[in-house]
């Protein structure tokens, strides 16, 4: 039986997550509270979209837990992201070491992600509100404004309040926090810039981490 996964929101970090899990075997379903998927994306780089950056040294990272974000950016590197997105069709440019779309359009690198999802058959749900989160018998159980839905893992990717227009407004987090977890959540690093971290892909000693513009959450093992 297919794993069945589900991700609240469906921003950069969400749809890169759906794919991933999607090429992985899972079923996937996205729950997306605005009316459309990917805002943030569009407003990257000034509407450009600046994919990543060639120069990736320590010290442009600020961090509490130092050689946290090399030991993330060690597991999925510049090279991982360019063959990510090459592999969705968009070709890249860099400009000084950052790196954007040949196309100079973040509209076309959230229409990439939009298409492979779509071939994947992931579900994307969209004005679709959490209204909460539980455990029942060893899954995931979602309750929204569209109804309830159940899961074998579950991935927020809400974001924080980094921009409450674009749907990151902190309403899922805050509620997450709110709430009595039976999920071993043991703590949270502030972030400000977007990743998707797959399970082999998790800082030593943690068994995973999903990473939204805002809240990075992880789990020790």
């Amino acid at each position: 039986m297919r794993r069945q996964v589900l991700i609240i929101g469906a921003g950069a970090s969400g749809l890169m997550a759906a794919i991933h899990a999607a090429r992985a075997g899972a079923l996937v379903t996205l729950l997306e509270h605005k009316e459309q998927a990917g805002k943030k994306i569009l407003s990257t780089g000034n509407g450009r979209c600046n994919l990543t950056n060639l120069d990736q040294r320590e010290e442009y990272y600020r961090c509490s837990q130092k050689g946290f974000p090399q030991s993330v950016l060690t597991r999925f590197t510049v090279e991982d992201t360019l063959d990510f997105f090459e592999g969705l069709g968009i070709v890249p440019k860099s400009r000084n070491g950052y790196i954007y779309p040949n196309s100079d359009q973040a509209s076309s690198v959230l229409e990439a992600l939009l298409l492979e999802t779509k071939g994947l058959g992931v579900k994307i749900l969209y004005e679709c509100r959490v209204h909460k989160i539980e455990k029942r018998e060893g899954r995931f159980c979602v309750s929204s404004s569209q109804g309830e839905y159940l899961a074998d893992a579950l991935i927020l990717a809400a974001g924080s309040k980094a921009a409450p227009v674009t749907g990151s407004d902190g309403s899922v987090v805050e509620q997450w926090e709110s709430e009595e977890k039976p999920h071993d959540i043991v703590g949270k690093l502030e972030a400000g810039k977007t990743y998707v971290l797959r399970e082999q892909y998790a800082p030593k000693g943690y068994a995973y981490a999903f990473q939204e513009l805002g809240v990075l959450y992880f789990k020790k093992r």
